[in-house]
């Protein structure tokens, strides 16, 4: 019991305590807040005074601000329209002074066009004209050339001599000289008597012959040429190939090499068409070798002509060292010469020094020895011998004389040699 009425005291004392407390610190804080109030307050008309001041700076920035932006825009227009007057009339002047010369070009490029245009028109004229003359010969040719191609199939003895005639042109544009370096239709006999005539013999140097003899197969060629059935085709081939080995047996028995000594063996045929020569030896590629061992080399225009311009090449070595044989046969000849020209020289040179030997003494007997002619003259004078013609030589001149005469023999001599 006495101890609860001590819990009981004693919480009685905390309430007390607590009690005590709260109302000194209410006081206290009654006195803080009205101290708040009043600052806040105070704060609150500091406020509306601030906010009064800014709202009177504000409208006499926006004042100022919308001032300067008309004295700004004022000025910036003014300003603007003095940049483009000038910058205007710089640059009428700046795009005069570009443009002048441009426009001068291109007035100068016009009048190029215009003539160049007339120009045009007229050379389309000429072309049209030159392409209507180009059809009319084309048209031409067309005919001729279809007349040619029935002639020419049309008959061997035509055929050979149009062979005959594309050989010559080709022997006349190889560098060789007709009737010199080769002939045509030479005439040879047999033994039997009969007469063969190659078409052409072709000389070589040390008297070397080749014959070639034109052979022209242009019928199964041209069947071969026109038609377009695979069957008839190679019948046509056929026939040409045949056509050409017949040429070359022919060749083979004429036996040309034998009715000139100096003949190589090989004989030259030659076929004035290259696609003919082309078309047979594609479609018997063993033809070469087959003439060859008849002793007869196939040819057409292409292998003909560099085959002549090695016999060109040949003859014209052949002249070169013709020449450069006579050159040193002549030289040979010339050096012999001045040998004993030399050697007669060198006989003058001794002639020469034994006569100017002979006339010095002579001339000691006449004026410079002892006992010389010309003192014994003039001692007779003075003597009273009469002469009638005076001697006017001294003697010192003819010892002059003959010096002259020793110097002169060896200047000459010493050229000489």
């Amino acid at each position: 019991m006495a101890e609860f009425q001590v819990i009981l005291g004693g919480i009685v004392g905390v309430l007390a305590g607590w009690l005590v407390g709260y109302y000194v610190m209410r006081g206290t804080f009654l006195r803080r807040e009205t101290e708040l109030r009043e600052t806040i307050a105070h704060l609150k008309a500091s406020k509306t005074n601030v906010q009064a001041q800014y709202e009177r700076q504000q409208e006499l920035f926006n004042h100022v601000q919308e001032s300067l932006g008309k004295q700004f825009k004022l000025l910036s227009m003014e300003l603007y329209e003095k940049k483009s007057k000038q910058m205007e009339t710089q640059s009428k002047q700046t795009l005069g002074q570009v443009l002048e010369p441009f426009q001068l070009q291109l007035k100068q490029f016009q009048d190029v066009v215009r003539q160049n245009s007339r120009a045009e028109a007229n050379e389309r004229g000429q072309l049209k004209q030159a392409l209507s003359q180009l059809l009319d010969l084309n048209q031409q040719l067309s005919r001729r050339a279809e007349n040619l191609t029935n002639a020419l199939t049309s008959s061997s003895k035509v055929q050979g001599t149009w062979g005959e005639i594309q050989l010559e042109r080709i022997l006349e544009t190889s560098g060789l000289t007709k009737d010199r370096e080769y002939r045509t239709q030479v005439t040879l006999k047999t033994g039997e008597g009969r007469v063969q005539r190659p078409d052409v013999v072709v000389y070589l140097p040390n008297k070397r012959e080749i014959i070639i003899d034109a052979k022209v197969s242009l019928t199964a060629y041209e069947q071969y040429m026109s038609t377009e059935e695979l069957e008839k085709k190679k019948m046509h081939i056929d026939m040409h190939v045949k056509s050409v080995k017949n040429h070359i047996q022919e060749l083979t028995k004429k036996e040309y090499h034998t009715l000139l000594r100096s003949t190589v063996e090989i004989v030259f045929m030659f076929v004035p068409i290259d696609g003919a020569m082309i078309l047979a030896s594609s479609h018997d590629p063993d033809l070469y070798q087959y003439a060859l061992e008849r002793n007869i080399v196939l040819l057409s225009p292409s292998t003909l002509i560099p085959a002549l311009r090695i016999v060109e090449q040949i003859w014209r070595h052949e002249k070169q060292s013709e020449n450069a044989r006579l050159i040193v046969k002549s030289a040979s000849k010339m050096l012999d010469k001045f040998s004993l020209f030399v050697d007669d020289l060198t006989q003058v040179g001794k002639r020469l020094e034994s006569a100017q030997s002979y006339h010095s003494t002579a001339m000691k007997k006449l004026a410079s020895g002892r006992g010389n002619l010309i003192q014994s003259a003039k001692k007779l004078k003075e003597m009273g011998v009469s002469t009638r013609k005076s001697l006017s030589m001294e003697e010192t001149s003819y010892e002059e004389a003959s010096i002259g005469v020793l110097d002169d023999s060896e200047d000459e001599e010493k050229s000489l040699f």
